[in-house]
């Protein structure tokens, strides 16, 4: 009878005892349940960046504080679809602004899956990217995601590295023109001391001769007539050079007179001789080719250096060109040799007509 009654407390004991653990594995479970949940959402709501999920038929099921903060100012309430974000990104991408201010920094691209968006600029001035993506891993797929970026340092960044770069290039640009002065200058300085050389070898001739003449010194009159003539050949020879290459361009305007058509040249004159024999060949080929099929009257040419080089930009007031054009004999002529100079040629027809040529220094 005692163990029968023992058993039977027992047994009470162990079911009660039971009874007691699965309450508290439960209320365990409904413990880590709501934490892990509450834990999840306040480390998304901690993101400085914002976050949306969207289900396959595109209403939100959740977002971040940020998230929040910026669809209140695109849309004016909490997002409940994501067609509603689109459609008010799309109509600042149109307009360029929206009425509440948010302004369009970029105007290519569009909010497409997996595809980067345009730039935002917010009221408070920050810069913001959205970018929107679908989900393909089980068990969310088909599941929407958008990320919006906080860009402003970014687009600081590149605006301060794009201002430096047109610095570098306009310094550069002047460094250059600095160069072509100090090599027009070095040039006249040559040319000065080849003048002032031939002036003291003719004037110690002349010397020579007179004294010669006056019976003053002894010596070989022949050979001092000699001497003074290779000294004026030298001169003229030299000063016939000289005049060739400054009357380069002259002679193209005085071919641009003869075809009736008006010549422009602005920026600076090359001065090494193969490159303004070469940007003349180039003119002269362009007032032809306008003369004959472009029906124009006036060609306009801009010199000008870079990184590269010289360069020289032909273009005329004439129609514009129905298609690619076909080198003949004079372009592809003046194509080779640009190239053998180790320079590059383009023609472009749209809008107009242009021929650029790239020639190297030196």
């Amino acid at each position: 009878m005692f163990f029968s009654g023992n058993l039977s407390y027992l047994v009470k004991s162990a079911v009660f005892l039971s009874a007691v653990a699965l309450f508290l594995c439960g209320l365990a479970a409904v413990y880590f349940k709501e934490h892990s949940s509450a834990s999840i959402r306040e480390a998304l709501d901690n993101l400085e960046s914002g976050v949306l999920f969207a289900d396959p038929g595109g209403r939100v099921i959740l977002f971040n504080h940020t998230m929040s903060r910026l669809s209140g100012e695109l849309i004016g309430s909490y997002p409940q679809n994501i067609l509603e974000i689109e459609a008010a990104l799309s109509q600042i991408r149109t307009t360029g602004r929206s009425e509440s201010g948010i302004e369009a920094v970029s105007a290519e691209g569009s909010l497409s899956f997996g595809k980067e968006s345009d730039l935002f600029r917010f009221k408070n001035g920050r810069i913001w990217q959205f970018v929107a993506s679908e989900l393909t891993d089980s068990p969310l797929e088909g599941f929407v995601r958008i990320m919006a970026w906080d860009m402003t340092d970014i687009c600081k960044a590149n605006e301060s590295l794009r201002a430096e770069n047109e610095a570098l290039v306009v310094a550069n640009q002047q460094m250059l023109q600095m160069v072509n002065r100090i090599e027009e200058r070095v040039r006249e300085q040559e040319t000065l001391s080849f003048k002032m050389k031939i002036h003291n070898e003719i004037g110690s001739s002349l010397v020579v001769l007179s004294s010669l003449a006056d019976g003053e010194e002894s010596g070989d009159m022949e050979e001092q007539m000699k001497t003074l003539q290779s000294a004026v050949r030298s001169f003229l020879g030299n000063q016939e050079g000289m005049e060739a290459q400054e009357d380069v361009f002259g002679e193209v305007r005085r071919q641009a007179q003869e075809m009736n058509l008006t010549l422009a040249i602005k920026g600076f004159y090359p001065t090494e001789k193969e490159t303004k024999a070469l940007a003349a060949s180039a003119i002269r080929e362009c007032l032809t080719n306008c003369a004959r099929h472009a029906g124009g009257r006036q060609v306009e040419v801009v010199f000008s250096t870079d990184a590269r080089g010289f360069l020289a930009e032909i273009t005329n007031d004439g129609k514009q060109p129905a298609g690619p054009i076909t080198e003949g004999t004079g372009l592809s002529g003046l194509r080779k040799s640009v190239e053998q100079a180790r320079g590059e040629m383009r023609v472009e027809v749209y809008p107009r007509f242009k021929l650029v040529i790239v020639l190297p220094r030196g």
